[in-house]
């Protein structure tokens, strides 16, 4: 594998860090759902549900507690607005999202504009290899962030994702 293959979407199977998850994890309390977790096993997410592409999570009903690393590219966009849609419809308590750090695109700025608060976060991540569950060997050609939408806003909720994510990067606290 050449570092070129992480500055494209030429492969779909770039897993979250175990770090970032535990982070998600502590954040959130648990995690409900996976609506973007990869085919067979082992799960990389531990949720209590998850949809793989065979089930199509654009097309079902998000509940609870959600962790998202949606598909990068051009289709990152329909993810960042089931999300959005979700919360709105009251379908989902909670969501800890994992995008690239774009800040000049519409998506993004839908995203945050709807968001709690932000972590972005500090370096570039190391994805984990879906075809070998190893760390890729080389970081990501992309900064990320770590958007966290919540329903209920609380002070609380907004504490416990500055403390999982600010040893990760700078979190900023968007105010409705």
């Amino acid at each position: 594998m050449s570092a070129p293959v992480l500055y494209s979407s030429a492969s779909p199977d770039w897993w979250t860090p175990a770090y970032i998850l535990e982070a998600a994890r502590d954040a959130l309390g648990w995690i409900d759902l996976d609506p973007c977790a990869p085919l067979g096993r082992p799960h990389h997410v531990s949720a209590r549900e998850r949809f793989t592409i065979d089930d199509d999570g654009l097309s079902q009903a998000w509940r609870g507690r959600v962790y998202l690393n949606p598909p990068y590219g051009r289709e990152v966009g329909r993810w960042v607005a089931k999300a959005i849609a979700e919360l709105d419809a009251g379908h989902m308590e909670a969501a800890i999202v994992l995008v690239a750090a774009r800040t000049d695109t519409a998506w993004f700025n839908a995203l945050a504009r709807r968001c709690v608060a932000w972590c972005a976060v500090a370096g570039r991540l190391r994805f984990i290899d879906g075809a070998t569950g190893h760390e890729a060997p080389y970081p990501a050609g992309f900064p990320s962030a770590i958007v966290y939408l919540s329903r209920d806003r609380s002070p609380d909720d907004i504490d416990r994702f500055c403390r999982a994510f600010g040893p990760l990067g700078l979190v900023y606290e968007v105010r409705a």
